[in-house]
């Protein structure tokens, strides 16, 4: 995806940031055209400026987020928007929040992601549940999340972590060529371990 560089662009910026340098680290994302095409999309339907400018740093921490995750071109885009709704969730409502507001905060961030994502990545839709597996290791781990519950007794947040961790650990095995559990390591264990640090994911809750 190519930066663009357009004046219009620039100004259109400047009506939401008074300070330069928060609008340089826009131009400066990798996602920099995605994410004014988006603002102008909002201000041809008129979007209040607060709602703009809340949703701004949104796209570009997504931005940021899909690329350490192994996101080159827009098209890899989708793939990284739940993990990255669930790292904000954790980040931002931990436990301390009901299960109700932690589904708003999820749809506040969502949405916006969804939107942008239907202007720029052709064919797009982002509707409906993810299509991962709540647990991508159900082959080796039958039944883990439903023992977490049942036999365990864990709250809907804790599987929430389980599950949110593991669709993480699946996706590193996945970028680092691993496909096999016999194959882990502690160099594995803490290579994903360094890359996932907190506050996005602790060791203990491995």
């Amino acid at each position: 995806m190519v930066i663009s560089r357009f004046p219009w662009e620039i100004v259109m910026l400047e009506k939401y940031y008074i300070k330069p340098t928060t609008i340089d680290r826009i131009h400066q994302s990798w996602i920099a055209s995605a994410v004014e095409q988006y603002v102008s999309w909002m201000a041809e339907r008129r979007y209040t400026d607060s709602s703009v400018s809340r949703r701004i740093p949104i796209m570009v921490s997504f931005g940021e987020f899909a690329k350490a995750h192994g996101a080159c071109e827009a098209k890899d885009l989708a793939d990284h928007v739940e993990p990255f709704v669930q790292a904000w969730i954790v980040e931002r409502a931990g436990g301390r929040r009901s299960a109700q507001r932690r589904k708003q905060i999820g749809d506040e961030v969502r949405n916006p992601i969804r939107q942008m994502l239907r202007l720029v990545v052709p064919g797009y839709i982002g509707r409906g549940r993810s299509h991962k597996p709540d647990n991508p290791f159900e082959r080796q781990a039958p039944g883990l999340l439903r023992h977490l519950i049942e036999e365990k007794g864990l709250r809907r947040h804790s599987i929430d972590q389980y599950r949110f961790h593991l669709r993480q650990f699946a996706a590193y095995l996945e970028r680092i060529g691993i496909d096999d559990l016999a194959r882990l390591s502690p160099t594995v264990l803490s290579g994903f371990i360094a890359e996932y640090a907190p506050p996005r994911v602790a060791p203990e809750k491995l």
